[in-house]
């Protein structure tokens, strides 16, 4: 799917980061509007992302201010970047 969704998104700028099930209206995927986009193969194992960020879909930017992710291990991702400083103050509770 990197074809359809180019972004760099350092690790500190991400304002939140948790486990979360992907809206059904964005099926699987790239897919989104109105900078809510999900990256994903399935509904399940994933994170949501709120990385104040642009993207471009398909060549064409856009903003990016939540991203869902379908990833393999979701906690541990989770639990990963949210050590990035030690306080574990980019995950949301």
């Amino acid at each position: 799917m990197r074809f359809a969704i180019r972004t760099h998104i350092p690790a500190d700028s991400i304002a939140g980061c948790v486990p979360a099930r992907i809206p059904l209206v964005l099926g699987v995927g790239v897919h989104g509007w109105g900078g809510r986009w999900a990256v994903n193969g399935s509904r399940a194992g994933a994170v949501r992302l709120d990385p104040p960020s642009r993207a471009r879909v398909c060549g064409i930017p856009v903003g990016l201010r939540t991203l869902w992710l379908s990833l393999a291990d979701p906690d541990e991702f989770v639990r990963v970047l949210s050590r990035g400083d030690g306080s574990g103050s980019r995950t949301e509770r």
